[in-house]
């Protein structure tokens, strides 16, 4: 097996406990040293400074799911992925203002797009009644 299906190895395997994962790096990164490439002993220096950070990518917790057809929880890897989505819709709304920088028309936007009932001027209101436009008749 070549060093970097060694690696690749490595990542695609499930561990039972996190003891397993330091196990099998600590061996991974003492094979790296004993390699007489340099790029697989800097890749080895890199592997043993991030340590920690790498046994914690393998932890494994609870998922579930939040469609109506999937209700079962599943196990996955720990992921930052939901998190940085919702971060970015903002700034993609904000990017898509058509030259708009009106901080209550950002606001509005975002309010509008990420609620059921978005609340306007700390009133909640349905969408229909958002969406509905009555125009006042002048006497």
């Amino acid at each position: 097996m070549s060093w970097k299906e060694k690696c690749i190895d490595f990542n695609s395997q499930q561990y039972d406990s996190l003891d397993d994962v330091k196990k099998r790096l600590t061996e991974l990164i003492d094979e790296y040293y004993k390699c007489n490439h340099r790029i697989f002993i800097e890749f080895a220096d890199f592997l043993l400074e991030h340590f920690a950070g790498i046994v914690r990518f393998f932890s494994i917790a609870e998922v579930s799911r939040k469609t109506k057809k999937d209700q079962e929880a599943y196990y996955s890897r720990l992921s930052n992925g939901p998190m940085e989505s919702f971060n970015r819709k903002p700034k993609d709304l904000k990017r898509n203002s058509r030259g708009f920088s009106n901080f209550d028309y950002t606001r509005n936007r975002i309010l509008w797009s990420t609620r059921d009932n978005p609340s306007i001027l700390g009133i909640p209101k349905s969408n229909e009644v958002i969406h509905s436009y009555h125009r006042k008749k002048n006497k």
